[in-house]
Formats: C-alpha cells, structure tokens, sequence
C-alpha cells in the first residue's frame, strides 16, 4: 500500500497533467487526440483518460473526437479578473477611449505573455479587438511594449521579429 505521501506526489503529478492537456487545448483552440498527445509529449491513453476526467467536470468538451476547452474552464477563469480590479478601471477606460476615439485594454503579465482582461472599444474606423483571456506576445503588442518598458524584459524572452 502506497504511504499518504506518495500518494499526494501522484495526485499532484496527475493534475499538472491535467493542466498540460489544458493549456495544449487553449493553444490549439481544438485538436484530435494525436494533436494534443503531440502537443503535450503524452501517450495518447494516458491523455485519453485525462480528457475523460476533464470532460466530465466540463473542462473540456469532445465531438466527433476533436477536444476542444469546455465552459466550466471559462467559468473558473472568469473569476481571476478580481471585479475589484475591473470596477475600478473601467470608468477610467471608457473615459479614455471617449477622449481619444481608440480602443483601450487592460492586461496583466503572464509570464511570457500579456493577458487581456477587459477591452472598451475606440469609435475609430481601425480597431484592434481582443477577447478577454487572450494571451499576446509582449514584444509584438502596445500593451506588451508598455509592460515591458516598466518591468523589463523577461529572462529567456526570445523576441522574434
């Protein structure tokens, strides 16, 4: 019988996986089971079982054997974007986008990536429109560029043209 701690070990083990599988479905935005084995460096019954657990919390959706990121993953990400942190600044941007006609975002650092949160539209003929939740390059965004100049660059960056 496998003592509590190694036990614990495995159960940890087992929901990086899950997170792996998690992360290779939001950047394949939907992928077979070979797709995502190669995405993740999984064996495709370990992975198969994991996307088993997964969509039966609703983490991940299947149809026709294509995955794809499910609603409950939506609903617990939502909940990141602290409302506190939303209510403040979003009289600030939509002042902002009124004032200049541009569209205004609010992201966050994640790791190697900026995060949008929140968008309010510009009224000019040429908009940039982000989801919230989706993930941009810092070198290659203005509010990339902006998160860069004030907390430098990463270590390990690579900053490809």
């Amino acid at each position: 019988m496998p003592r509590p701690r190694e036990k614990g070990a495995r159960e940890v083990r087992t929901l990086e996986r899950g997170l792996l599988v998690l992360e290779a479905l939001a950047e394949l935005g939907a992928g077979g089971l070979g797709e995502v084995a190669g995405r993740t460096g999984l064996s495709k019954s370990t992975l198969y079982r994991l996307l088993q657990a997964l969509a039966r919390r609703g983490f991940v959706e299947e149809t026709g054997g294509v995955y794809r990121v499910g609603p409950m993953a939506y609903r617990v990400g939502q909940v990141y974007p602290q409302k506190s942190l939303l209510q403040a600044v979003r009289p600030e941007m939509e002042a902002l986008a009124a004032e200049l006609g541009e569209s205004v975002n609010l992201a966050v650092p994640a790791g190697k990536e900026a995060l949008y949160l929140d968008q309010v539209e510009g009224t000019r003929l040429v908009r940039l429109f982000t989801a919230p939740g989706s993930p941009a390059p810092l070198h290659a965004t203005g509010v990339g560029k902006v998160l860069l100049a004030y907390r430098g660059v990463p270590e390990g960056l690579a900053l490809p043209p």
